[in-house]
């Protein structure tokens, strides 16, 4: 086998020398005999263009082939590409092992770069899936792009209304995150995985994803920034379900520090973006617009314009900044407070220390009266008051 890789070495390194090796002056061509034919003899082959060897294949022995991949299996790569004198006949086609490679750059066809392009989870799911499933195998060996399209694939998956292409989204996620040569596609297709359970409903599962993302001390930025984004979200979801379900929230000792706890996660998980992270702009003027929606939420608007005004300060060029102005406007709060006060009178939130608590819509009603018919509902058409002791 090390012989036969060897010939092929030698044939191919007038085409690509090994790096630092002295250029071979260019030989010159053959003289043509005087009784040959010139006018009805077969002309020469012409040299194929340089475009048409779009992948390079570099051999264990250090040369690198310009080529064109015809196929590729999990034994070997079928290779075409020109002879040792360029003009001397048609392409040679070789069979070369994956254990006489030690890379190979895939080209790929126009098919395959626009299934990564593709946005119709409708329409491209099945096409992507069916070549996916043609390239899996292939997802391991250094520099394939299978892994490319497999991602592709699952981020489809998770706009498409069918549950069933969703769980098979994650079935695909789990054959990237393990099997994936490149360490990015890795980390992004356990993102794109807790997306996909949160989206089947499985929320717990996805919390415990997103939360080894965050702890993983090996994880991309990009990923760990979405998987702090994803549990920020997935925490203000709960603190609003919280609070419907619990309008007097405030005046409940079992609530009230569940709440306050939940609020403070949201805030802290939700400008992590912008303090850890603040080269990936797009993410962290997410985490800040997120922010500014906890604080409003909880009618902290003071604390919500420093965060807007943050906001525009760090990213002025970000949509979330457009945003960022718009809610000071609608407020009436002034960009610079400095130059303009705040109009409205300082609003504390429901949930800061200090604050006065809303009116009680019970009027005078002892605390414990309101506790006890606040948890029992139906207690709500019974007096207030105990009948006198027979």
């Amino acid at each position: 086998m090390k012989s036969w890789i060897l010939q092929l070495s030698l044939l191919l390194s007038a085409v690509t020398p090994h790096p630092g090796a002295a250029s071979k002056p260019a030989l010159a061509p053959a003289p043509t005999p005087a009784h040959a034919k010139t006018s009805d003899s077969t002309p020469a082959p012409k040299a194929t263009p340089a475009a048409t060897w779009p992948d390079i294949v570099t051999l264990e022995t250090g040369i690198e082939v310009r080529c064109r991949i015809v196929t590729a299996t999990t034994t070997s790569v079928l290779i075409e590409h020109p002879r040792r004198h360029l003009g001397q006949g048609p392409p040679m086609t070789r069979e070369v092992p994956w254990s006489g490679i030690k890379s190979a750059e895939f080209s790929m066809d126009a098919a395959f770069r626009a299934l990564l392009k593709a946005t119709d989870p409708v329409k491209d799911v099945p096409r992507a899936a069916a070549r996916w499933t043609q390239l899996m195998p292939l997802l391991s060996r250094p520099h394939h792009p299978a892994g490319a399209l497999g991602l592709a694939l699952a981020r489809l998956s998770v706009k498409h209304p069918s549950p069933q292409i969703r769980l098979q989204g994650i079935i695909t996620c789990q054959s990237l995150a393990a099997g994936d040569w490149d360490a990015s596609r890795r980390d992004e297709a356990r993102l794109i995985n807790a997306q996909l359970l949160m989206s089947l409903g499985r929320s717990e599962e996805a919390v415990i994803e997103a939360r080894q993302l965050t702890q993983d001390p090996q994880i991309s930025a990009p990923a760990a920034v979405a998987a702090h984004l994803l549990l920020a979200h997935t925490d203000f979801n709960a603190l609003k379900k919280l609070d419907e379900e619990n309008p007097l929230w405030l005046e409940d000792d079992t609530i009230r520090p569940e709440r306050e706890t939940l609020f403070h996660q949201t805030l802290e998980t939700a400008l992590k973006p912008s303090l850890f992270y603040g080269s990936l702009e797009e993410a962290a003027a997410d985490g800040l617009w997120l922010a500014i929606e906890v604080m409003a939420f909880d009618r902290s608007l003071p604390d919500a314009a420093h965060r807007a005004r943050d906001l525009i300060h760090l990213y002025p060029n970000s949509p979330r900044a457009a945003q960022a102005r718009r809610f000071l406007e609608q407020h009436h709060l002034a960009l610079d407070p400095e130059a303009q006060p705040d109009k409205p009178p300082a609003t504390t939130g429901a949930a800061t220390a200090g604050a006065a608590p809303p009116p009680s819509p019970t009027g005078g009603e002892p605390p414990v009266q309101r506790r006890a018919r606040y948890a029992d509902p139906v207690t709500l058409t019974q007096p207030t008051t105990s009948p006198p002791p027979p």
